[in-house]
């Protein structure tokens, strides 16, 4: 049986406090592995017997005990919690998610950049790896329909993307912790680029590195193997592309404006 299931079976059977505790767990259920007992114990105002007996109580058997169910069942990919009320924390988590997108993402950095792309309209090169690449390919295209001189590139064994000089280099990665990423900033530092962006999910990304760097704040919805997580965690980069791409547009000449319409009335024909 899942906790969501023992939760719902046990819950009446329950003291107030015991209750608190239960629900507590309910709706942490994808941040429990960054919890503990004595954060739990801290944040509820009750004692970790109290934790442990309520545990005891709706048959988990103790903290450790949970925290290996939520690995082997909300946390895995064939888990069995598609119901209602995981898809509702589902939902819950997407909210909470882009609220601290919101709050984390400069805003003022995301201007400067649209205003550097559509007043020089420099050369640009996107940087992406994996499924990173088909997350900004929209964005690109976008670019592209508007007539800016853009590339996207995901392998470094293309000798084009070292010829950076003068040119505008955006690096696009999630976890911030790309091997193929980092190899190629140290490549290009040198060799006198226009301006090196990242945009990421990682406040700590390559800063030493990096001449601007815009990033949302995501949490992890299930494990740290991030071939486990869904796409939500890397549609933070797809909203800042976004919210830069209307900047973009906005602030674009009438000629790239026409370019976009040419393109689209010829796509209608």
């Amino acid at each position: 049986m899942n906790i969501l299931n023992l939760i719902k079976e046990k819950e009446n059977e329950l003291s107030p406090q015991e209750k608190k505790v239960i629900y507590f767990i309910r709706d942490n259920l994808n941040n429990f592995s960054d919890i503990s007992i004595k954060n739990i114990s801290k944040q509820l105002n009750v004692q970790e017997s109290v934790i442990s007996k309520t545990l005891f109580k709706i048959g988990i058997g103790g903290f450790k005990n949970l925290k290996h169910m939520l690995q082997d069942s909300y946390y895995s990919a064939n888990n069995e919690l598609i119901d209602n009320q995981s898809i509702d924390i589902y939902f819950s988590k997407v909210i909470e998610n882009i609220n601290l997108i919101k709050k984390s993402v400069n805003s003022d950095l995301i201007l400067e950049l649209s205003n550097l792309i559509t007043s020089t309209n420099p050369e640009i090169i996107f940087f992406a790896t994996g499924k990173t690449a088909k997350v900004i390919e929209p964005f690109f295209f976008n670019l592209l329909e508007l007539n800016f001189k853009v590339k996207l590139e995901t392998s470094l064994y293309n000798h084009q993307i070292y010829d950076v000089e003068n040119k505008l280099v955006i690096i696009f990665t999630i976890s911030g912790n790309n091997s193929k990423v980092f190899r190629y900033l140290n490549l290009i530092k040198e060799r006198k680029p226009l301006k090196v962006v990242g945009i990421s999910t990682n406040e700590s990304f390559a800063n030493d590195l990096l001449d601007e760097h815009i990033y949302g704040i995501v949490k992890s919805f299930f494990t740290e193997n991030s071939r486990s997580t869904p796409l939500i965690e890397k549609y933070t980069i797809q909203l800042i592309c976004d919210a830069l791409l209307l900047m973009i547009i906005s602030k674009s000449s009438s000629k790239h404006l026409e370019m976009r319409e040419k393109i689209a009335t010829k796509n209608k024909e």
